[in-house]
C-alpha cells in the first residue's frame, strides 16, 4: 500500500509541476464533475490496485493472471449495459480469441492445469479488482472538456488519497515496510512509467478509439510480460509463448479490422 501510495503521489507531483496552473483555469469544469472524477480516481483506479494487493495474499499468480484476462470482456459487457455500445459478432469472436491466448499463456501451454483451479477469497478480490479497472476504462468514454493530462492529474489526486488511507491501515496492522534503495527505484519507475506514462497513454487511447477496442489491448500485458522476462530475467521463450501471442494479436486484428465506422 505504501509503494502504491507513493507512486501516485510522485505522479501527482510531476503533473502539478507542469499543469498546476491549468487546474485553476479549468476549475469550473472540474468542480461540476468532481463526483465523477473522485469515483474514477479514488474508487475505480485505486480500487483495482487495492484489491489486486489483497488478492495476492490469498491466491496464486496463475489465478491472478487468468482473472485479469477477463477485463476486456467486462469492458464490453459494461459498455453494452451502460453505454449501449455496439459490438459485431466477429469482433466478439476476436475478443474471445484474444482471451484464449492470454489464458493459454498463463497456463504455460497446458489448458489441463485449469482443472485444478479452485476459487477462494483471493479470486473474489481479483474479480472486484477487474470490475474496478473495467469500470475505469468505460468511464473514460465520458465526454469531458479537459485534456488527458489534467484528467490524470485529478485521478492521481484521488487515487493517492485512497491509497494513503490504505497505507494507514497497513501501518496500524503492523505490516508497513519502508522502502529500501531498490524499493525507491521501484517507486520512481512505477510512478513515472506505470502511473504517469502508461495511464496517460491509456486515457488518451480510450478517448480516441473507445473502451471496447482499447480494453482489448489489456490482453497484451501478459504477452509483454513474457517478453520482458526474457529480456531482463533471462527466461527462455517456448512454443506456447508464440502460440499465445498469435491468438492475442489475431483477436486484436479481428476487432480492429471489423470495427464500426
Amino acid at each position: 500500500m505504501l509503494m502504491m501510495a507513493l507512486r501516485w503521489i510522485l505522479c501527482l507531483v510531476i503533473l502539478l509541476f507542469f499543469y498546476g496552473r491549468d487546474i485553476k483555469k479549468e476549475w469550473p469544469g472540474i468542480s461540476q464533475n468532481i463526483s465523477w472524477l473522485a469515483l474514477m480516481g479514488g474508487v475505480f483506479l485505486a480500487g483495482f490496485t487495492i484489491f489486486f494487493i489483497l488478492a495476492a495474499q490469498y491466491t496464486s499468480a496463475t489465478n491472478l493472471g487468468i482473472m485479469q484476462s477477463s477485463i476486456p470482456g467486462i469492458v464490453v459487457l459494461l459498455g453494452f449495459l451502460f453505454l449501449r455500445q455496439k459490438f459485431k459478432f466477429i469482433q466478439i469472436c476476436g475478443l474471445c480469441l484474444s482471451m484464449i491466448g492470454v489464458v493459454y499463456l498463463i497456463c504455460n501451454g497446458s489448458l489441463l492445469s485449469l482443472v485444478a483451479l479452485e476459487f477462494n477469497l483471493g479470486d473474489l478480490f481479483m474479480l472486484v479488482a477487474c470490475i474496478c479497472y473495467a469500470s475505469f476504462t468505460v468511464g473514460l468514454t465520458k465526454k469531458m472538456p479537459l485534456n488527458s493530462f489534467l484528467l490524470l492529474t485529478i485521478f492521481s489526486f484521488f487515487a493517492a488519497i485512497t491509497l494513503a488511507i490504505g497505507t494507514i491501515f497497513e501501518y496500524l496492522e503492523g505490516n508497513l515496510v519502508l522502502p529500501s534503495p531498490f524499493g525507491l527505484f521501484a517507486i520512481f519507475y512505477s510512478g513515472v512509467m506505470a502511473s504517469l506514462v502508461g495511464q496517460l497513454l491509456f486515457v488518451r487511447g480510450v478517448r480516441s478509439i473507445g473502451s471496447n477496442r482499447a480494453g482489448l489491448y489489456l490482453n497484451m500485458v501478459p504477452v509483454f510480460g513474457a517478453m520482458m522476462a526474457v529480456m531482463f530475467l533471462g527466461e527462455h521463450l517456448q512454443g506456447f509463448h508464440f502460440i499465445s501471442a498469435l491468438f492475442v494479436l489475431s483477436g486484436i486484428y479481428f476487432v480492429e479490422r471489423f470495427k464500426s465506422t
